[in-house]
């Protein structure tokens, strides 16, 4: 809690609220805190606890699974993507009250579910796009370990046959075998297979490549979230 304009004290106070403060007090249980905040809570414990609490509605989003009502998974690029939300945005300014937050009120869940409906709109809204070639990156890792390699296939038997002969040609037909001197022949056979390798980098070097790529795409996903977050920093109206 951070009253923002303390200091022009003719001004309504405005109570400015982090995403870390609202995700780990009014949506999830109060033990996130600290250390633990890293490793949790996931997206889909957040869900789970504001569907409860401030009555969230996510069944239309694109990137959660169901299997029945109230059972279903989160894509798990998403849960990649709310990881890197977090170590960014944690102390981002999420909402702003001009009352302070001691119960929740109906006003507050309002304002909360508005702030987070426009979090996971926005990420339904860039899913698509992101989710393909983030997918499409991790299950290439595999691909890279192996060789670089180009193969060649001969065509099917083709056989060349050149005949000569001395015999004179004024009478009778005598194109045939019995009258030919001189007979060359050259086959080509369908195994007649060529295979190259060759490494232009290790296969070391190419999988640390598509990791960078991964990575990057990731990030720049994330900055696409960046307009769900108060302009002001939490941070610089602490006092």
């Amino acid at each position: 809690m951070n009253p923002i304009n303390c200091l022009y004290p003719y001004k309504e106070i405005t109570y400015l609220y982090s995403f870390k403060e609202v995700v780990e007090t009014l949506i999830c249980a109060s033990t996130y805190s600290g250390e633990v905040w890293d490793n949790a809570p996931t997206l889909k414990n957040v869900l789970d606890n504001a569907k409860i609490n401030i009555g969230l509605v996510f069944n239309g989003l694109p990137f959660l699974t169901f299997t029945d009502a109230s059972t279903y998974t989160v894509n798990a690029n998403v849960e990649n993507l709310w990881k890197l939300i977090k170590s960014r945005f944690y102390d981002s300014g999420f909402i702003s009250v001009t009352e302070e937050i001691v119960t929740i009120t109906d006003e507050d869940k309002r304002i909360i579910r508005k702030a987070f409906n426009n979090l996971m709109t926005k990420i339904a809204l860039t899913y698509k796009k992101y989710d393909k070639l983030l997918t499409l990156y991790a299950t290439k890792e595999s691909d890279l370990l192996a060789q670089v390699s180009s193969q060649s296939v001969g065509n099917n038997t083709n056989a060349s046959v050149s005949k000569r002969n001395d015999t004179p040609q004024n009478l009778g037909d005598y194109s045939d075998d019995t009258h030919a001197t001189e007979v060359s022949r050259s086959d080509g056979s369908s195994d007649n297979v060529i295979t190259s390798t060759s490494d232009k980098d290790t296969p070391i070097m190419r999988l640390a490549e598509i990791q960078n790529l991964y990575q990057n795409l990731l990030a720049n996903w994330s900055n696409e979230m960046e307009r769900c977050f108060l302009e002001e920093d939490y941070e610089s109206w602490k006092i």
